[in-house]
């Protein structure tokens, strides 16, 4: 291991100002300049941990902003397809499997008496009165083989009571986890 020292050197003078010897004082700095050594290295260390972890905060901000404007795009296009589906000129009624309704449009609500609070709890029976829990399971299963569009007349029924005939394209579809029913209804007049 290498050693360090430190000296001081002083000159000793006579009374007349004459050098007559030297004086030599010295101790051991070997650890003081270890330490600063191992200090320097610990500096260096951190000031590259440093600059790496701001890379790395950059690329994590950048891939944070490019997150939030994705987020930001889809949110305005569920925005756009939300109010497509709300201002559509045809009744859309989306139903779960179990016959309740996961979703109406404006023009349903219009089209049959509703409010948006009210139509909430409804199910496809309470709408389409020749649709039994039988029918509704066979219409599900048949799905599976006969994947499409179909198109029927039929008839709904308006909260006053009122039997409207309908025009209904109706289709199964899955969405991640989830399968519903889209009937899309338009009143024949």
């Amino acid at each position: 291991m290498m050693a360090y020292e430190e000296w001081t050197y002083r000159g000793i003078f006579t009374e007349d100002g004459r050098l007559s010897g030297y004086l030599a004082v010295g101790h051991d700095i070997s650890r003081e300049k270890h330490l600063e050594e191992q200090l320097h290295t610990f500096h260096a260390s951190f000031e590259a941990l440093v600059k790496q972890r701001t890379k790395e905060m950059r690329q994590a901000n950048q891939d944070l902003m490019k997150e939030i404007a994705r987020r930001e795009r889809i949110e305005r296009e569920l925005l756009i397809i939300e109010a497509a589906f709300n201002h559509a000129s045809d009744s859309i009624l989306l139903f779960e499997r179990s016959g309740r309704l996961w979703r109406a449009n404006e023009t349903s609500c219009r089209l049959l008496g509703y409010t948006k609070e009210e139509i909430a709890s409804i199910s496809v029976f309470d709408i389409n009165q020749e649709i039994t829990p039988v029918i509704w399971d066979e219409m599900w299963e048949q799905a599976e083989d006969e994947p499409g569009i179909s198109r029927v007349i039929s008839t709904h029924v308006r909260k006053d009571g009122t039997i409207i005939p309908v025009e209904v394209s109706r289709t199964f579809f899955t969405a991640g986890p989830m399968t519903l029913f889209c009937s899309i209804a338009r009143e024949i007049r």
